[in-house]
Parts: structure tokens; sequence; C-alpha cells
């Protein structure tokens, strides 16, 4: 009988302790997000550099890949979820044109995103969201010496247009990376001073071949960078 006791009052003192134990953690966790919880930032600072794959019919027969530079500042415009943010930036393209030549694209890029948080609650650090930017770009393809060489630039064409990327995004605490399709479909003309060369008709083209032509500049576009948050 005083063995069934002690067994009894043991069980007791076992389910007591259980008891205490969920509820002290669940106490915890109805805490959590109070103490986690923090206003959303309303704007970022965004920056940091890129790497492109060619694959427009027409850039991709003289440049395979690139890099690139951007900058941006998200700002909040719905609930913290919602972020629209100004966007500017560079590429540059090379390809070696022979031994002692090389071929340059450089673009600007001056836009608008918008980046949507859906899954962002205020206590994580990680998300992931979609990512629409709309860009006007402008630039120059010229020839240069390479290294070791000497020589003058020769300005060959001159790009401008609007352009488009879709893609997503990954955050992780002060982190981002993004991929993204850039369609980019721009007005190309010859640089005044080659031109002039060609317009005789002794010349090897006809100035028809010089009117100013739209060419497929599309790219896959991988960024990565850091991101500072402004409460």
């Amino acid at each position: 009988m005083e063995k069934h006791l002690y067994t009894q009052t043991i069980r007791l003192l076992l389910l007591l302790g259980v008891l205490f134990l969920s509820t002290n953690l669940h106490a915890q966790q109805m805490q959590q997000p109070e103490q986690d919880l923090r206003p959303a930032p309303r704007a970022y600072l965004q920056a940091g550099f890129s790497m492109q794959n060619t694959t427009g019919t027409t850039l991709k027969k003289v440049f395979n890949y690139g890099t690139g530079f951007s900058a941006s500042l998200p700002i909040s415009i719905y609930k913290g979820r919602l972020y629209a943010k100004p966007i500017f930036g560079s590429t540059y393209f090379l390809n070696y044109f022979d031994t002692a030549t090389q071929d340059n694209l450089l673009l600007c890029h001056a836009g608008l995103g918008l980046n949507y948080h859906p899954f962002l609650s205020l206590h994580r650090k990680w998300d992931f969201y979609p990512n629409i930017e709309i860009h006007y770009s402008w630039g120059r393809n010229f020839l240069s010496p390479r290294s070791g060489y000497t020589g003058s630039n020769v300005e060959a064409l001159k790009i401008k247009g609007w352009g488009g990327l879709l893609g997503t995004g990954f955050i992780y605490r002060g982190y981002f990376a993004e991929l993204g399709y850039y369609i980019f479909r721009p007005t190309v003309t010859m640089h005044d001073n080659l031109s002039n060369q060609y317009a005789y008709p002794a010349g090897l083209y006809t100035p028809l071949q010089f009117k100013p032509t739209k060419m497929n500049f599309d790219y896959l576009q991988l960024s990565f960078g850091v991101r500072f948050a402004f409460n």
C-alpha cells in the first residue's frame, strides 16, 4: 500500500512538472512576438554587384558575359510590405576583338522598381519577394587598346532605350540576392565620327545601313549585395 502511494505521488509530481513546463513555454511563445515586434523599416539603402549572361540574339553575337553595379533606395509605400525604389546603375560587357584591341559595351541605367514582401513578418530576418523594374538605359560601344598596348579609343555605336526586369529576390538579415531576366530592345545608331567615314559612295557600306535600328540586348542577371535599414 505504501509502495503504491509512493508511486502515485511520483506520477503526480511528474505530471505537475510537465504542466508547469508546458505552461511556461506557452507563455514565452505568447510573449515572443511582442518582444520581437518592431516597426517595419521605412526605407533601405541597397547596393550591390551583378553578373550578366547574355541571351539576346544581337548581344550574344559579340558579348557573352558582363558585370555591373547598382544602388537603390526602397521606400515603404504600403504597410512595410510594398516598397518602391529609384534605381541607378551601370553594366559593362567586354570582348577581345583581336590580340591588341578589345570591344567594350558600357550601359548606364536609371529607373524605378517595386518589391512586395508577402511572407515577411516583422520578427523574421529572411524573405522571398518578387522584383519588377523599369529602366531607361543609354550607353556606348567602343574599341580600345588592350592592356599593354597603346592607341586611341574608337567610338562605334550609341545605345538608348527602355527596358524592364522581371525576377525574384531573397534577403537574409542585411544581405540580398536577386535573379531576374532583363528585357532590353534599344535603338542603336552608329557614332557620328564613325558613320562620317563611311557616308561616301566609295565606302564599304551605304548610308542606309546606319539608320537607327532596334536590337535585342536581353540578358539574365544575378545580383547580390547589402541593405541598410532606416526606421
